[in-house]
């Protein structure tokens, strides 16, 4: 806090100066304030930047190169248009301050007195925000070659933690920041990019598509260079066991091979969030830019259906990307600018957070415009000559996405304002599929994809469609059998469902998800010992809460209550708030007649849900075996008072009354 206090205050002073410049502008006086203030957070040993600005003589070497890229405002690097939305860290410079700095350089850089220079600012070359409670790294350091273009890669760690945490925090460290151009940390708890990385040599694996990586719930997560960490404990979010960190390094060649490692600092909250936020997207994915066109222009508009507070936004597209343009339009006229940037660098893409969050009232229609240059006059154009661009996920493909971090102002709102976010992305999806079969009729990727999204949907037909196509271009597609297993089971065809998801692991024996849905289809015939083999493969593959479950409840159905201890009792610490897992370790304990675990898992359910009645009806039972029957028959009153037509309830009640007048 105390150093943007510092730069408000010089920023003001600089300004209120303009009548009476000072006629002699020297480093130590005019010069310093300026470059520790904006430029050392980067510019430092051990830092992000290229060379260091620490002192006199490091300034000085670098002098003219300072004034051509202040006064040509590419650095300090920030994209926002001033006075279009007021974010945390701005990075900005005055007209005085830069006039300062080039009057500076023309005067040949005198260095003043060095008594009047200012300290420099205090930063660790460790953890910002101090010691983390966990670190992630990688496994071994990545080498980045010395040529060619801008690269991205994605690294997979394995987070190991045994225990649910909710984190307030992350950092981010790379022991060779100067060549990382930005950073982007993703979760993945179903394995797929753990296989993709597994196809690759050497660490990671390139492009730009994480699998089924997503950010945690109602984050995105990044980093750029001069970014500070920050906590936020009201907005804390949930990471579970069996988590892979995948770290997406967009990374610039030097001119020479390159060696980095990064590491990510987890900071643990010590309560859950008091507040949950959600992302709202908005973006085409029917971009179809022509060669030569240098206007070309991407519109979308959302309405949101609740009021919420916006919190940060996140603009993103490729090379192309010219300006952007995003306002809130309320429903009494009004206008209120989110953000706009004039000029869009895709190497310095990042995301905002507001100073204050912005009130949007119910009703409001979010307003999102960008232009995209494909003419040869755009020197960041990669293709000469231009060439037609369309919407991709390579960096040479475009994009155009805006993500808005929201949270309701009433958090009974929430669930509204997730279904009508998950209408919208249903539809973007759709829309985003249709473009690409257009482009390409019998691509399998697009065509089972399309069957998915129509499936979601509830348009069956026209998903199986799609499905049959793909698997006629591609019969070996297992995310095609596997939807399509999906798609059976939603229409009633267990059978057929089975036939493909047997397809679907034979393709691909790690597939979690299939070996999950033929666990089921095995209890449903009756099949336990099937079942639980099913289950164990899933597991196998992923690490998942629900494998753990699925085999303790059949081991349980089965009467081998010791089985399925150990995976419930796993299933419980990965998921503490769930009630059926509790509910289902006290009947293993009751069946064992370990009566104490038992009342304790039971009574853990009507703590968890107060309205559970068959918390309430086994915690009873569990006392009556430790003949504490008055503590029983409040139990089972209670049951009978949430469900009046239970009928086991009641005669819960009676029996237990009966007990305690025979005493």
């Amino acid at each position: 806090m105390r150093f943007v206090a510092t730069l408000a205050l010089f920023a003001l002073t600089a300004c209120a100066k303009d009548a009476d410049t000072p006629s002699a502008v020297t480093f130590s006086e005019h010069i310093a304030p300026i470059v520790f203030e904006n430029c050392v957070p980067c510019h430092r040993p051990e830092g992000s930047g290229p060379f260091p600005f620490t002192n006199y003589e490091e300034v000085n070497d670098h002098a003219g190169q300072i004034a051509e890229v202040t006064a040509s405002r590419f650095m300090p690097p920030w994209q926002p248009t001033p006075g279009y939305g007021h974010f945390v860290g701005e990075r900005l410079l005055t007209d005085a301050q830069i006039d300062l700095i080039s009057r500076w350089v023309a005067s040949d850089t005198p260095e003043g007195d060095p008594q009047h220079l200012p300290p420099l600012p205090a930063y660790s070359d460790e953890w910002q925000l101090g010691p983390p409670d966990l670190i992630v790294e990688m496994d071994e350091p990545y080498i980045l070659p010395a040529e060619g273009y801008d690269q991205f890669r994605n690294f997979v760690m394995p987070i190991p933690t045994t225990t649910p945490r909710y984190v307030e925090a992350v950092e981010f460290h790379a022991d060779n920041a100067q060549v990382i151009h930005h950073a982007v940390m993703m979760f993945d708890r179903s394995g797929t990019a753990r296989k993709h990385d597994a196809r690759e040599s050497g660490p990671g694996f390139d492009g730009m598509v994480f699998g089924e990586a997503q950010g945690p719930n109602g984050h995105f997560l990044g980093w750029t260079p001069g970014k500070q960490p920050y906590r936020d404990p009201e907005l804390a979010w949930s990471l579970v066991p069996g988590t892979d960190l995948v770290l997406q390094l967009h990374m610039l060649p030097s001119g020479r091979p390159e060696s980095l490692r990064a590491r990510i600092g987890f900071y643990y909250a010590d309560a859950p969030p008091k507040r949950t936020p959600a992302l709202v997207r908005l973006g085409r994915k029917d971009i179809d830019i022509p060669a030569g066109q240098a206007h070309y222009p991407v519109r979308d508009t959302y309405q949101l259906p609740v009021a919420v507070e916006v919190t940060s936004i996140y603009p993103h597209a490729h090379y192309l990307g010219k300006s952007m343009a995003v306002y809130a339009l309320l429903p009494d006229g009004k206008k209120e600018w989110l953000i706009r940037i004039d000029e869009w660098v895709f190497n310095w893409q990042d995301d905002y957070r507001y100073a204050e969050p912005v009130a949007l009232v119910q009703g409001t229609t979010i307003q999102m415009r960008f232009t995209y240059d494909n003419s040869a006059e755009n020197d960041r154009n990669p293709n000469n000559p231009p060439k037609r661009v369309t919407y991709g996920e390579l960096s040479s493909d475009e994009m155009g996405s805006l993500w808005m971090q929201v949270i309701p102002r009433r958090a009974a709102d929430l669930d509204k304002l997730k279904n009508a976010i998950a209408d919208k992305n249903a539809a973007h999806a759709i829309a985003g599929f249709q473009f690409a079969l257009q482009l390409n009729p019998s691509d399998p990727e697009a065509l089972s994809n399309l069957g998915a999204a129509l499936s979601v949907e509830g348009k069956f037909t026209e998903a199986r469609g799609h499905f049959e196509k793909a698997l006629i271009v591609d019969p070996d597609r297992a995310a095609t059998h596997f939807n399509l297993g999906l798609l059976m089971l939603d229409t009633g065809n267990p059978n057929d469902a089975k036939l493909h998801f047997e397809k679907t692991v034979a393709i691909d024996p790690t597939n979690a998800e299939a070996w999950s849905q033929l666990g089921h289809l095995a209890l449903e015939s009756q099949d336990q010992a099937q079942a639980i083999a099913c289950f164990k493969r899933s597991l196998e593959s992923r690490k998942d809460v629900e494998a753990y479950y699925n085999i303790g409840v059949t081991y349980l159905a089965m009467n081998q209550p010791h089985d399925a201890i150990p995976f419930l009792e796993t299933a419980a610490r990965i998921s503490p708030q769930d009630v059926l897992t509790q509910l289902n370790l006290g009947a293993c304990h009751f069946n064992i007649e370990d009566w104490n675990r038992a009342e304790t898992r039971f009574r853990n359910t009507t703590l968890l849900a107060p309205e559970f009645v068959p918390g309430y009806l086994n915690l009873g039972n569990a006392l009556i075996k430790q003949q504490r029957i008055e503590e029983a028959l409040k139990n089972f009153k209670r049951a009978a008072q949430l469900a009046p037509n239970n009928q086991q309830a009641w005669e819960s009640v009676t029996a237990a009354q009966r007990l305690l007048n025979a005493r």
